[in-house]
């Protein structure tokens, strides 16, 4: 038994776990949502029922964390059109003094903050164990019941440990801005592995991405769902649905950050994976300093929204856009080392790629073909012999040239493109490309500046506790 990590889970535990106070305050708020929403119900005569779901039902929330779901359970005589059509715009106007925000997955839902909590209220249709499922939220009564039935207070604990140390090292989330592991799934896991440190032991010396397949109640046939659901970095099959893996969501990238992470707390268990600790202002601008240098080759687009979008939404909009920036930048013979984007998920965005070098020089070396290749030694003389070429020349058995160009900058490409890279719900966004290096009083704001420093440095937060930054 590691007694190191006992200590650091027994005090997260402590900053984690409700107290009896904390179980109040949060069903006075449920209440309250609650009380609101039958009002709505006799308002509009609709046939609905209420009801809490999510951690707070499960007894699986976190104090430091939170949040409540409240379903508006609809019989399954209506649809996804009803809920789109009808019901949400009138929820919507209902709920107005509270200032909801429309987020969206199938169908859209309401976020409210009522004294510091995040509220979810999501419109669904009931649905029976083994019944087809119209929306995806339907399944969510059936697995508060599944880890309840489940978990006892200890293993409800350990679930609070898993999603501590998932938020901590940032890969709690399946939404399209994460692509990490839902709530649920982390719910699954602990269940399946009976507890926190096992899950992670499982995680470090176990799991291998795309050979991860667990059915904790056997209730599919594996080369059937593999077969089902291609080759995801994962397969985690939902107990109340053969047919579903529970982490569809997660990335590759986020299930090896988790593993890597888990190797790490294993070696060396700190209260830091679970809350990373702001960098002290002395040693952030230190590090800001060492960052600079690399300013001169981030480009950078600034947008400006005139519409505030579901963030889902955004989010989605903007990994494609990135994607597409990346694209063009490779099509034109830059090298990209890494790209990110960052969001206030209100009205601005930043895209930023780190490039080897901002510009495109004049010269290119070509490689040619060896010249035992006679006909393509032939044709690359032929094509390279002439202005504006240098060479070709032999070196050992191989033919070479340089190719004379225009010298092109990174930032008047991206200009250049800028309508083929904001498209969609982006096509209305007023842009600002530029280097980071002509921009450096945008780091000036704190969490920009955070953002940008964690994307030049290449380590997350998490990780600089574990880091001894005189050697860096």
């Amino acid at each position: 038994m590691n007694t190191e990590a006992q200590e650091v889970e027994k005090k997260v535990l402590e900053k984690i776990k409700p107290s009896r106070s904390d179980e109040e305050t949060l069903k006075s708020i449920a209440n309250l949502v609650v009380n609101e929403l039958d009002k709505f119900k006799q308002q509009t005569s609709i046939d609905m029922k209420i009801s809490v779901e999510g951690s707070f039902a499960k007894g699986t929330w976190l104090k430091t964390d939170p949040e409540l779901d409240v379903f508006i359970i609809l019989p399954n005589n209506y649809n996804k059109e009803f809920i789109k059509n009808e019901l949400y715009p009138k929820l919507r106007a209902w709920l107005n003094d509270y200032s909801p925000i429309e987020q969206y997955s199938e169908h859209p839902y309401l976020t409210l903050q009522i004294h510091g909590v995040k509220v979810d209220i999501v419109p669904s249709i009931e649905s029976l164990p083994g019944a087809k499922i119209l929306t995806a939220v339907d399944r969510t009564h059936l697995h508060t019941e599944y880890v309840k039935r489940k978990t006892d207070e200890r293993l409800r604990d350990e679930i609070r440990l898993a999603k501590a140390f998932a938020r901590g090292i940032g890969v709690y989330g399946a939404e399209i801005k994460i692509k990490g592991f839902s709530g649920y799934l982390l719910e699954l896991l602990t269940i399946y592995y009976g507890g926190f440190r096992r899950l992670l032991e499982a995680a470090a010396y176990e799991w291998i991405p795309g050979k991860i397949y667990i059915d904790i109640e056997r209730v599919s046939d594996p080369l059937q769902a593999k077969q089902a659901f291609g080759n995801p970095p994962m397969i985690v099959i939902d107990p109340t649905d053969p047919k579903r893996n529970v982490a569809a969501a997660v990335s590759i990238e986020k299930l090896s950050e988790f593993i890597m992470a888990a190797c790490l707390y294993l070696s060396n268990p700190k209260e830091e994976f679970f809350f990373p600790k702001p960098l002290h202002p002395v040693e952030k601008k230190r590090l800001l300093g060492l960052a600079e240098t690399f300013f001169e080759n981030v480009v950078f687009v600034e947008l400006r929204h005139k519409a505030r979008l579901p963030p889902d939404t955004l989010w989605g909009e903007l990994q494609r856009a990135l994607s597409i920036m990346k694209n063009i930048l490779e099509k034109n013979e830059f090298e990209v080392y890494r790209c990110d984007a960052w969001s206030d998920e209100k009205e601005q965005s930043i895209l930023a790629c780190l490039l080897s070098t901002p510009i495109k020089t004049k010269y290119r070396l070509i490689k040619g073909p060896p010249i035992k290749e006679r006909e393509h030694s032939i044709r690359f003389i032929e094509k390279y012999l002439h202005s504006p070429f240098l060479g070709p020349w032999i070196v050992g058995d191989r033919l070479y040239a340089i190719n004379v160009r225009k010298e092109v900058l990174a930032t008047s490409l991206i200009e250049d493109h800028l309508r083929e890279i904001l498209v969609s719900d982006l096509t209305d966004s007023t842009a600002k490309v530029s280097l980071l290096s002509w921009r450096p009083e945008i780091i000036e704001d704190e969490e920009i500046g955070e953002w940008i420093l964690s994307f030049l440095l290449g380590k997350p937060k998490w990780l600089w506790a574990l880091l001894d930054y005189q050697k860096v």
